[in-house]
């Protein structure tokens, strides 16, 4: 059976990478999937339609996973799942999925897998308009994040947390997490990563009661860093970028 779960792993994972709004984080080894030949995905749409094909074997792979002890894979396979399950309005499922993920990651004393557990969460949480659950778990995940130094989690995260924020009417918070994931994006060049910051600075600066020392904040950070322009990984902003 655990080849299966590597089968299953390392093609969520390379599906993923197409649907993925960051950029794949280096080092990540995946485990061998003995002879099976993996789908080829050679573009979003491909990635989207094997995943929903797949889905009912993925998520009875994280069960079994969670139930005889292959606590990677059950941590794992939820991430690799969770842009697909964010996007297609499979909530209730990615919570139920993130939650595994959560006690697997505990598990192993994983610091990493808790992390992105708790963003994967978070982000649904958001777009279910549960905004104090999504505050906490964004603002757990940035611990977590800070305390391994990985600056695109912690990009991530601040990216989250300024979206509830700007969501219940913090605007001047907002700009200001946001300020902070569009630095952590650049250090780290996700270029996809640098898109979301972007999208929702226009609607923070054009909120009622931002003062114009903000907006002149986030046009100066926005200008110096370059974003908005093409770069050698593609356009680095689109005209509709879901947040959450």
């Amino acid at each position: 059976m655990e080849r299966v779960l590597d089968y299953y792993l390392s093609a969520a994972v390379e599906a993923d990478r197409h649907l993925a709004r960051h950029a794949a984080a280096p080092g990540a080894g995946l485990p061998a999937h003995g002879t099976a030949v993996l789908p080829v995905l050679r573009a979003a749409e491909d990635a989207r339609a094997w995943m929903q094909a797949e889905q009912e074997n993925l998520v009875a792979a994280v069960r079994h996973a969670a139930r005889h002890g292959f606590t990677a894979h059950a941590h794992r396979l939820p991430a690799a799942m969770a842009e697909f399950l964010r996007t297609t309005g499979h909530w209730s499922e990615a919570l139920r999925l993130h939650g595994t993920a959560l006690a697997a990651a505990l598990t192993r004393s994983d610091l990493g897998g808790q992390a992105q557990a708790r963003l994967d969460t978070a982000m649904i949480n958001c777009l279910r308009g549960d905004y104090e659950q999504a505050e906490a778990g964004f603002r757990t995940a940035l611990e977590l994040v800070r305390e391994l130094r990985d600056r695109q989690g912690e990009g991530i995260a601040l990216h989250g947390l300024g979206r509830v924020q700007r969501l219940t009417g913090r605007f001047g918070d907002a700009m200001r997490s946001e300020r902070g994931a569009l630095a952590c994006f650049v250090d780290t060049g996700d270029a996809r990563g640098q898109v979301a910051p972007g999208s929702t600075s226009g609607t923070c600066t054009r909120a009622p009661g931002t003062t114009g020392r903000l907006r002149s904040i986030w046009s100066g950070l926005w200008n110096r860093t370059g974003s908005g322009r093409t770069s050698a990984a593609g356009p680095t902003r689109s005209p509709c970028s879901p947040m959450c």
